[in-house]
């Protein structure tokens, strides 16, 4: 079996739907989940022992703590990768020969360009450090993914910037810092896939979980930036494919995601 951890923030919620689908997809593998408390790296202790532990209050369902020593592969889910400095950095500034919003100070595109680079590889090697990420693959870097275009602005960080008048071209700095920090740390972050992106800015509103719930359970307002277990499966096939023990093994033909009772 391969021993495959997901964790992250509230974005593992969509893996953990599509756990039981994923395992069908994946027999040989075998999936644990965990959650960090109130979202935040600061809210868990990782030990030198390999044991990541919560610390304080932990109101997930998912288990307080997980032994990553003990895993083959650990996914790191749903990270901002720099959106909230360039969301403070574009409350400040519009950029020349963009699409602004009336601000009076302007960076260049070139400038703009370097910020976004620096600011990924930054917090890509924040993770690396904290997760004592050697660099030779057993982590896999997962970033937000992109919010439809049914998000409320300023319902997040990613849901400002994709409704920017300059969106599109912000966004593609965005990929390409993400791409080149994947290929040049080396990070492994696996990039949303084509198939799973609506544009360079939003993700197709099918996949919203809010488009899988019925009415009556769907939250208000209704959420387009947390993702489906349809996204997820998708996604998770997209990053086995970086793998060589599940890329060189056959995969199970997809079936039917599993409906259960409660929904």
């Amino acid at each position: 079996m391969i021993r495959v951890a997901i964790i992250g923030n509230s974005h593992i919620g969509a893996y953990a739907e599509a756990a039981e689908t994923i395992r069908a997809a994946f027999p040989t593998v075998e999936l644990s989940f965990f959650a960090f408390p109130r979202h935040d790296l600061r809210s868990a202790d990782l030990g030198d022992d390999g044991w990541l532990r919560a610390r304080g209050d932990h109101d997930s369902a998912l288990p307080s703590e997980i032994d990553l020593a003990a895993q083959d592969r650990v996914i790191v889910a749903g990270q901002p990768f720099a959106m909230i400095g360039l969301n403070a950095l574009l409350a400040e500034f519009d950029i020349l020969g963009w699409p602004g919003t009336g601000k009076a100070r302007r960076l260049s595109p070139a400038l703009f360009a370097d910020y976004t680079r620096q600011a990924v590889t930054g917090a890509a090697g924040r993770l690396m450090k904290w997760f004592g990420d050697d660099g030779q693959g057993r982590f896999t870097y997962l970033a937000q993914p992109l919010v439809t275009d049914r998000a409320r602005p300023g319902s997040s960080k990613m849901a400002t910037l994709a409704f920017h008048p300059a969106a599109l071209h912000i966004f593609e700095q965005w990929h390409s810092a993400l791409a080149a920090t994947a290929s040049d740390m080396p990070c492994p972050i696996v990039p949303q896939p084509p198939e799973l992106r609506a544009s360079e800015v939003f993700t197709p509103r099918r996949f919203a979980r809010a488009a899988t719930l019925p009415a009556d359970r769907a939250p208000a307002p209704a959420d387009h930036i947390h993702m489906s277990a349809e996204y997820a499966l998708a996604h998770f096939r997209a990053i086995a494919k970086t793998w060589p023990e599940l890329h060189n093994s056959p995969e199970r033909p997809p079936g039917p995601l599993p409906i259960k009772e409660s929904e």
